[in-house]
């Protein structure tokens, strides 16, 4: 079987193995159809997905090691602008999460992300806040009343966010809309920040 169908687009069929390889964290399935076959292993469906989409949202790790180890491009975004990234978080798979951004990968929809990165500052989820934050969320991000990410943590009395926060960078004069910066937001909210 041929990897293209001559125009140069890939064989769906060998794209279907592969994705199908991927779901299953068959490795030998996946090395066959990269080099049996001859498909590219940064191959995309119709949607824009790649194996490496499919495997994280599965959680698969052997599978998605093997695609990163093959040259998979880790920063891909499908239709939807979801990167591989942005379905290991949404399926809470820390393990291939963490292989992802060490390879360089990063979520898909900035804008989307810093809409998590708020959200999870507000329910105290640390571990979520660090996922995005280590793969490429700016602290430097604010909402709507120029609040950044400390803000919302100071005000809240959460330490070890607002111990996260300021080890991975976050400005601590940052000012608001209300003229305040974290430390001034903690004064007014009268949380205790240490």
């Amino acid at each position: 079987r041929k990897p293209n169908t001559g125009n140069g687009a890939p064989d769906p069929k060998a794209v279907a193995d592969l994705h199908k390889a991927a779901a299953d964290n068959d490795v030998y399935a996946i090395s066959e159809v990269i080099t049996g076959r001859g498909l590219s292993v940064s191959a995309m469906d119709p949607m824009g997905r790649t194996a490496l989409h499919v495997a994280a949202e599965a959680g698969n790790l052997t599978a998605a090691k093997l695609l990163i180890t093959r040259g998979v491009n880790v920063n891909v975004k499908d239709s939807w602008s979801k990167t591989a990234l942005d379905e290991a978080m949404k399926g809470g798979h820390a393990e291939v999460e963490k292989m992802i951004v060490e390879a360089g990968g990063k979520v898909g929809d900035s804008k989307k992300s810093v809409a998590k990165l708020f959200a999870a500052v507000a329910a105290g989820d640390l571990p979520l806040c660090q996922s995005l934050v280590r793969s490429g969320t700016s602290l430097a991000s604010v909402d709507k009343d120029q609040r950044t990410a400390l803000h919302v943590a100071v005000a809240k009395g959460d330490l070890p966010l607002i111990d996260f926060l300021i080890e991975e960078g976050a400005k601590l004069d940052a000012i608001d809309d209300y003229g305040l910066t974290p430390l001034g937001k903690a004064a007014r909210t009268g949380s205790h920040t240490g």
